[in-house]
């Protein structure tokens, strides 16, 4: 009977850390995951900028440092964005990058008055290989001349003062309201505002209408702008707000298990159930 129970303990234990490994290294596809290292995850961003998974409930208490990473890829509930609101009033810094998604449900749930347009934004004259992928530019702190980034078919930010602008598209840029990827006459043009900031609270908001200036495909080409964004910050990304597959779950699980490890208390836990488990296991195997 005793072997037996060790038997199957011993064949528990192997199957728990197999799946564990599996579901760590096998890559997910979603986009803009920080556990997909294909083009368009955020593996590279969470790896250069030492960016840590949080979930809603577990937002940094001392935020002024931090700089929260939110692409909303679904409606946020109101509690996640009361809490989200709650980090910035303390001083924190909300990044908040929309795909054509739910930008506009976070920003008018935080009261605030800039809105992504949600239409596509185009430049024939100054983009990378073709107009669905423009540059914009940008003033970096001290320096004198503008310097470009790269854009993947982004939007743009209405309602942005000269004063809240971070980066604006060319000139020649268009918003291609009708999708038929010409310039038609009666269509805006440019130049449009692509990186916004506003103040809340004793924080900031910046709005960013293209997400992909942080997947591993285009990092490089925005690289200039990032480092703005987050230098000297702490960075997190929060969790829950891409629609999940099973394997992304289970993923974001470990990830945020690595992180409360990570803190001393948890790591504390952590090995006291190390220690108590074989001796409770034993007791029960000795039982037998």
């Amino acid at each position: 009977m005793m072997r037996s129970s060790a038997l199957f303990l011993a064949v528990a234990v192997v199957t728990a850390v197999l799946s564990i490994c599996l579901i760590w290294w096998y890559p997910s596809s979603r986009d803009f995951s920080p556990s997909n290292s294909s083009w368009n995850g955020l593996t590279q961003f969470a790896r250069d900028y030492h960016a840590t998974i949080v979930s809603p409930a577990a937002l940094s208490a001392t935020s002024a440092t931090v700089s929260l990473v939110l692409i909303p890829r679904r409606v946020m509930t109101s509690e996640e964005l009361q809490r989200v609101n709650e980090f910035v009033r303390r001083g924190g810094t909300l990044v908040l990058l929309d795909d054509f998604g739910f930008g506009n449900q976070v920003a008018e749930g935080l009261g605030l008055e800039l809105r992504f347009s949600g239409k596509p934004l185009l430049d024939p004259l100054i983009n990378q290989k073709n107009q669905h992928l423009p540059k914009a530019s940008f003033l970096p702190p001290g320096a004198q001349n503008r310097v470009f980034l790269g854009l993947n078919r982004p939007s743009s930010i209405d309602g942005a003062a000269p004063g809240q602008a971070l980066a604006t598209s060319s000139p020649f840029s268009y918003l291609d309201e009708n999708r038929n990827n010409t310039v038609d006459l009666n269509e805006p043009a440019g130049p449009f505002t692509v990186g916004a900031e506003t103040p809340l609270g004793l924080g900031k908001i910046v709005l960013i209408s293209d997400p992909s200036i942080l997947i591993n495909g285009t990092l490089d080409l925005s690289r200039k702008f990032v480092d703005t964004l987050f230098q000297y910050k702490t960075v997190e990304i929060l969790a829950e707000t891409v629609p999940d597959t099973t394997l992304d779950s289970a993923k974001n699980t470990l990830y945020l298990l690595k992180g409360i490890l990570a803190n001393p208390f948890g790591s504390l836990c952590a090995l006291i159930v190390l220690v108590w488990l074989p001796f409770s296991l034993g007791r029960h195997l000795q039982g037998d």
